[in-house]
């Protein structure tokens, strides 16, 4: 499901306010398990590079950001895929990479339950290279 939010920045004395979303996915335990051996590069016990939870509250959180070129990629209903409109890059429904010239998957953001309430932190990720690079927290 498509998730939107209002993102406020503040750089100096401009505060700007922007809409964005980003991608939620309610897992079943099957799902999980199956993210968890899809997925390996979201897992740091596994190697990975992802050091935080990627599935929390039965969720996983991707980033609407393609790591191709950074284009804004949709879901496809007919044909059960999240593709990037630009070059044509082709996710499966757990964000693992299935074709075109993306050089991983969909890139996870965190998820955790505040005071009741569900945070997700949004993160860049540097696009264009197969490993997962922070360039900025907000």
């Amino acid at each position: 499901m498509k998730l939107y939010f209002t993102h406020k920045a503040q750089d100096g004395y401009l505060e700007t306010e922007s809409r964005e979303y980003v991608w939620g996915l309610r897992l079943t335990p099957a799902e999980q398990q199956q993210l968890n051996a899809d997925r390996p590069d979201l897992f740091a016990a596994k190697g990975g590079d992802v050091h935080y939870p990627v599935v929390s509250m039965g969720f996983v959180i991707f980033s609407p950001i393609c790591p191709h070129l950074g284009c804004r990629y949709n879901w496809d209903d007919g044909a059960g895929k999240f593709i990037c409109p630009c070059h044509g890059s082709v996710y499966d429904k757990l964000g693992k990479h299935v074709s075109g010239p993306a050089p991983r998957g969909l890139d996870p953001l965190p998820l955790r339950e505040q005071s009741g309430t569900a945070e997700i932190t949004w993160i860049q990720y540097e696009t264009a290279v197969s490993d997962r690079i922070v360039i900025a927290y907000s």
